[in-house]
């Protein structure tokens, strides 16, 4: 008989779970951040509260939060608070590959 198992991001190598975990923020990050997609809620953050404004147009500000909130949902790996350290850093990392900026 198999038995079959569903795949999530909780199964697997940690390397993985990673890897799953940093993508999945950055992936909810980038439209915030950068794209035109999210400028409505950048514009409308810095007239409500201006550093808030700065917050969303920071894609490692932003990375943590969402890594903190992805640390309740089944992507999380390491759990609250360590996931939300580990999407701000992602983000950072991927941001500055994707634009070539400096680290």
């Amino acid at each position: 008989m198999v038995d079959f198992q569903v795949a999530s991001a909780s199964s697997g190598p940690m390397c993985q779970r990673l890897l799953i975990f940093v993508l999945v923020v950055y992936g909810g990050v980038l439209p915030i951040t950068t794209l035109r997609a999210g400028a409505f809620l950048r514009t409308g953050a810095y007239r409500l509260y201006e550093p808030l404004g700065h917050m969303l147009s920071c894609p490692a500000c932003t990375g943590f939060w969402v890594g903190l909130f992805a640390s309740f949902t089944p992507v999380r790996v390491l759990g609250p608070p360590w996931d939300a350290f580990l999407g701000l850093s992602g983000c950072w990392i991927l941001h500055a590959v994707t634009t070539k900026a400096p680290l």
